[in-house]
């Protein structure tokens, strides 16, 4: 992961994490939290990216009962995915709403 320009915050954490990183490493142990919660991140975003490819098989297979408003060959990405969850809520019944809690996750 880059490096990015860090700031200085204050955080509480429990002190049973704290302990356990100091453990571990105990020096560079903030560095440690720091490169976790990065690559929590890094792998919600990439989450991200492969509910919006989901999203969009969804969009394919589903147009004419659930998107038929929209244009066919709309390009669904992490910004607009949340059109589908709303259509398949909207119009796709129960199969509807368990695809857009699918979505969701």
């Amino acid at each position: 992961m880059r490096q990015h320009k860090r700031i200085p915050i204050s955080l509480r954490l429990s002190r049973e994490v704290v302990e356990w990183f100091r453990r571990e490493q105990p020096k560079g142990y903030q560095s440690r939290i720091n490169a976790v919660l990065e690559d929590y991140v890094q792998a919600k975003a990439e989450q991200r990216i492969r509910a919006a490819g989901r999203a969009q098989e969804i969009f394919k297979q589903y147009y004419a009962t659930c998107f038929w408003h929209y244009d066919k060959n709309l390009k669904i990405d992490v910004d607009n995915m949340h059109l589908v969850v709303e259509g398949l809520k909207k119009y796709g019944g129960r199969i509807g709403l368990l695809l857009s809690e699918e979505l969701c996750q």
